[in-house]
């Protein structure tokens, strides 16, 4: 079979196919418009404290409202909903070009709409999380939507903040908003494009109340051990390795004394890794000994954490950063595969909020308590330290392992 047919085989399902593009166009302007918030904010404040303080409050509301959401998410109709969370975010970046446009835009502006939208983003999240079962034709074609949605992130993380960094540079930051909004209009398009040939399946309200419904939810992850194991493995790694690149400045910085070059140089590192490992796992055939790849690729990235804090020399820090980020890129999304396929239909959006919650949500968390233990023991005590508790994940993990796989061989008979 050719390579891009198969690469791309979920694509064969209209519905995802026309979702998958438009998804793609405004993810591009998502990272154009953060570029352009970070610009603005540092320009305003000239403090990094303040470009931290504004990357906690775009995570906030995943984190605390991600479980709640997931609830929500099985008992209405997402198809519906996701179009106004779509036209929400339009809302906002239309807002912030015409303040920027008129010179009005100021600090508080930006912590106020990332705070606003990290609340519709905890209700969008695990919508399209659980939209992606529908979109697709066949069962089989699900974990590859999976990996296309994370090939579609990556790349768009490299080519949008070119295009981000170009509007600012040769046009305007009003530009960079208006971008955005124009990616989300693209998004609502593709979704009046689907073609549905079945009512959605949605939670009877009769049964149980919101809490209880939230309650057995929680209670079904936690009982479930394969969807535990993964959810804890997630947890474990979102708060040590996937943190590793708020570190980077301050790795270039005092480990090799280098610029802000040599800085952009490891992120490429990262990101070369990350769409090597997502290509990969695309051309998996099936969901078919993911459950090994995510025990190698923590433990790698784990290992790979530990050489990098004992290396003074910048060419092994570039040699290992795509090591780091093939493998917090292949856990990540290995996971989520497994997630879409273990859990069952009547609780997925439940489920699926946990896994934002403890992939996207607990991220600000692990940033900031390694950004404060590093102050305390310094940088490479810090990474050591990291990078022990992820061989500590690791194992912990593969002790779960006949029990995931024991889950899968069930789930596809």
């Amino acid at each position: 079979m050719p390579f891009q047919p198969y690469f791309f085989r979920a694509l064969q399902s209209r519905n995802f196919r026309i979702y998958w593009l438009g998804m793609s166009v405004s993810q591009v302007g998502n990272w154009v418009q953060q570029i352009a918030v970070g610009w603005v904010a540092y320009r305003l404040t000239e403090s990094a404290g303040a470009l931290g303080f504004l990357s906690l409050c775009n995570n906030l509301g995943v984190l605390m409202l991600a479980p709640f959401a997931g609830v929500w998410a099985d008992k209405v109709d997402k198809r519906k909903f996701l179009y106004l969370t779509q036209a929400l975010f339009l809302l906002e970046a239309l807002i912030l070009a015409l303040l920027s446009a008129t010179g009005s835009l100021q600090f508080w502006h930006l912590v106020a709409l990332s705070l606003i939208v990290s609340i519709v983003a905890a209700f969008d999240m695990p919508l399209r999380q659980t939209l992606i079962a529908e979109l697709v034709n066949e069962k089989s074609l699900l974990a590859n939507a999976v990996v296309l949605n994370a090939f579609s992130f990556n790349l768009s993380r490299i080519v949008g903040p070119a295009i981000g960094g170009y509007l600012l540079a040769s046009v305007s930051e009003s530009a960079c908003f208006a971008l955005n909004a124009f990616s989300f209009l693209m998004i609502l398009i593709s979704l009046f494009c689907l073609r549905w040939s079945s009512q959605p399946q949605l939670l009877p309200t009769d049964k149980q109340d919101f809490l209880e419904n939230l309650h057995d939810g929680i209670q079904y992850a936690c009982r479930f051990l394969p969807i535990s194991a993964l959810l804890l493995t997630l947890l474990m790694s979102g708060l040590t390795l996937a943190p590793f690149s708020t570190l980077v400045p301050a790795i270039v910085r005092q480990l090799y004394d280098g610029d802000s070059v040599i800085v952009g140089n490891i992120y490429g590192g990262f990101g070369f890794g990350a769409i090597v490992a997502v290509g990969y796992l695309a051309c998996h055939q099936s969901i078919k000994g993911l459950e090994k790849l995510i025990f190698a690729a923590i433990l790698s990235a784990s290992v790979g954490l530990i050489a990098l804090s004992g290396t003074h020399t910048y060419w092994v820090g570039l040699a290992l950063s795509p090591i780091l980020g093939a493998g917090i890129i292949t856990n990540l999304v290995a996971c989520n595969s497994l997630l879409q396929v273990l859990v069952a239909d009547d609780k997925r959006g439940r489920v699926m909020s946990l896994f934002v919650m403890v992939s996207v949500g607990v991220y600000p968390l692990g940033a900031l308590g390694i950004g404060l233990i590093s102050g305390y023991i310094g940088l490479r005590y810090t990474m050591l330290l990291a990078g022990g508790v992820g061989v500590l994940t690791a194992l912990i993990y593969y002790d779960y392992l006949p029990h995931i796989r024991a889950a899968l061989i069930s789930n596809t008979l």
